[in-house]
């Protein structure tokens, strides 16, 4: 992975209009963010799926009655574009997690850094 590529991600991450999100997921539960990723940097991460060191799981949706199909979690360290957007999308998407606790009354904050979350799953012994 060059550094050119993950610098990319960042850069269209952070011009995405997060108030046109946050509104759109909550009027209709879901947002289009278009053009986030250039094909290349597509094609890239889905050249990744057939490699199997990469990943630590693999859930065969058909065996518990989800549909066919299949997804994968990544081992760690993370690819670093999927790292990048993970640390990238945290931040605006914890705000909006964290209006959406409280207007549901309920006594949950995440933190701002989502190294602050990672800090805090571990010390719960949540390591994945």
């Amino acid at each position: 992975m060059n550094l050119t590529f993950v610098e990319e991600i960042m850069k269209d991450t952070r011009a995405i209009n997060w108030d046109e999100i946050y509104t759109s997921l909550n009027k209709k539960g879901y947002a289009i963010i278009p053009s986030l990723l250039s094909r290349q940097e597509c094609d890239h991460l889905g050249g990744l799926y057939s490699d199997h060191n990469l990943y630590r799981s693999v859930i065969n949706m058909q065996r518990y009655r989800f549909g066919k199909g299949e997804y994968k979690y990544f081992n760690y360290p993370l690819p670093p574009a999927v790292q990048t957007l993970r640390e990238e999308w945290y931040e605006p998407l914890s705000t909006l997690a964290n209006e959406w606790m409280q207007k549901l009354s309920l006594q949950i904050t995440y933190p701002k850094k989502h190294q602050q979350l990672v800090d805090t799953c571990k010390a719960h012994q949540q390591i994945r």
